[in-house]
């Protein structure tokens, strides 16, 4: 990395990102990943403004106020699109020595992604602004231009992606899970779906 994060947290991701090189791996890089078992009690942004909209929809509160403008830009992954990145970089993608970002590479603002959750929910209030909250960083894209090269796309857009997100957290509410729960499936998932050279 061009500089050194001392945070506990940093300093994690750095010393894991320099072992898997080690280990010949391949370190992907992604961020606002979104999709069903993400524990909307637990989560920022997308999941959050899920779980939000629904509470002020069955409550019929006549607005729901939100930080900052709407004005800041992100881009939001689902997790099956994450899941289909990571086998298809094992039997695709031979450079350990380059990180590789895994995104859609599609800007939102935070004002449509409300607006969007808001129509998807039915939620029919008003969406209110705090612009005496901050907005926090303006702007948050990926460069995806390696992975793109690779062949590989995304293939969830982002309503469809909150259609099903809404639909699970309706039908499993109250029996959302945290990301460490996930572990063990992960590891099965991964067992399920051998790259190709891993039994060699």
């Amino acid at each position: 990395m061009s500089k050194m994060d001392f945070s506990p947290y940093g300093r994690q991701k750095q010393i894991g990102e320099e072992y898997t090189k080690l280990l010949n791996g391949v370190v992907v890089s992604l961020w606002n990943v979104y999709g069903v078992e993400k524990d909307p009690e637990k989560s920022h942004v997308l999941p959050g403004l899920i779980r939000r909209f629904q509470e002020a929809k069955e409550q019929k509160l006549p607005t729901v106020t939100c930080w900052g403008d709407g004005s800041p830009l992100r881009e939001f992954l689902h997790v099956d699109d994450l899941a289909d990145a990571c086998l298809y970089l094992m039997n695709n993608y031979d450079d350990p020595q380059n990180i590789i970002n895994v995104g859609s590479g599609i800007e939102v603002s935070i004002k449509e992604l409300a607006e969007t959750i808001a129509d998807v929910v039915g939620y029919k209030g008003l969406i209110m602004w705090d612009t005496e909250k901050p907005n926090g960083t303006m702007r948050k894209v990926m460069d995806v231009s390696r992975i793109k090269a690779t062949g590989w796309e995304p293939k969830i857009g982002l309503r469809e992606g909150i259609e099903s997100t809404y639909k699970w957290f309706i039908d499993y509410r109250g029996e959302a899970r945290g990301m460490d729960d996930l572990e063990g499936e992960v590891d099965e998932i991964l067992k399920n779906n051998c790259c190709k050279g891993c039994s060699e």
